[in-house]
């Protein structure tokens, strides 16, 4: 049984909305849909009636959720016991996407050199999605911006603040201007990623506060393709001040883009996070002391 399908099973019967469990999970609603038809299809019952108002619980979805429940925490369990018993050395870690264009990664071999027993294994998931998977232990600790997180679940040692900048294509209006105020973005349309992603709507938060309108013209997969719908000159797109590191725009049509600072300035934070209902193993333990001892400046690496 697909446990991740489970509890998708039960967001749903608790949210009775599968809109509301889509943005609860941060999945796409197509994708709660086809999770809810896996379980139909494998015990051959239906689980929800579909009405306009919401998805209702049958007789037989009621009858799956002490069960579901149960299956669920019996694997939280497993995992807790795992923890514990963890004598593997390996950090597991979650960044978000793409690596290349974050912090600097030096601190990853700094702490393997120190620790040369243990090895930090690096896995790439979109930030929204990270608190949760951190609390049902896929990973022992998280890299993604504070804004992000889910205090109910996480706490965080913040890494590095980044600045929210504007990419533009080459021949904008605004190209030559170096530095613009956010309302100027009044009348343009956005490149954007994904909705699951969280960034989008951390977008959205950013021009409501402005008081302006997030309208978006396209939507792409990933920050290479987000660079270069905007060279095309499909949108403009808000990005962070990371996108010239590691000369990440350069590798995808920057001599086609623009990146414009906001006055006055608008940041993110990157942070590591763990979980913070239960413990993590020794070796993530370390890896968190070494992070946060780094950060307060009290290390002398």
């Amino acid at each position: 049984m697909d446990l991740v399908k489970l509890e998708t099973f039960l967001s749903v019967a608790r949210t009775g909305s599968f809109r509301r469990s889509a943005e609860e999970l941060y999945l796409t609603p197509s994708t709660i849909s086809k999770h809810i038809a896996w379980l139909e299809d494998a015990y051959n019952i239906p689980l929800f009636r579909r009405s306009p108002l919401g998805a209702e619980l049958t007789a037989e979805g009621r009858l799956l959720i002490p069960y579901a429940q149960r299956m669920l925490d019996e694997n939280r369990a497993f995992l807790s016991a795992l923890r514990d018993s963890d004598r593997s050395g390996i950090v597991r870690l979650c960044a978000i996407p793409p690596l290349a264009m974050l912090a600097d990664y030096s601190m990853f071999s700094e702490f393997e050199r120190q620790y040369p027993d243990l090895r930090i294994s690096i896995s790439e998931e979109h930030g929204q999605a990270i608190s949760r998977l951190l609390d049902n232990g896929r990973y022992h600790l998280g890299i993604c911006a504070a804004e992000y997180l889910s205090g109910e679940l996480t706490v965080h040692i913040s890494l590095k603040r980044y600045s929210i900048m504007v990419l533009v294509p080459q021949g904008h209006r605004l190209a030559r201007r170096g530095s613009i105020a956010f309302t100027e973005l009044a009348e343009e349309s956005f490149v954007a990623l994904p909705e699951y992603t969280g960034v989008p709507e951390f977008d959205r938060r950013l021009c409501r506060d402005a008081g302006i309108e997030y309208r978006i013209s396209a939507t792409v997969e990933r920050e290479e393709n987000l660079v270069m719908a905007v060279s095309q000159s499909q949108g403009v797109a808000l990005v962070g001040s990371e996108y010239q590191n590691n000369n990440f725009c350069r590798q995808h049509e920057t001599r086609k883009t623009v990146l414009l600072s906001i006055s006055p300035p608008v940041h993110w934070h990157l942070s590591l996070a763990r979980p913070r209902n239960h413990p993590i193993p020794p070796p993530a333990e370390k890896f968190w002391t070494f992070i946060r001892e780094l950060s307060e400046g009290r290390c002398d690496t």
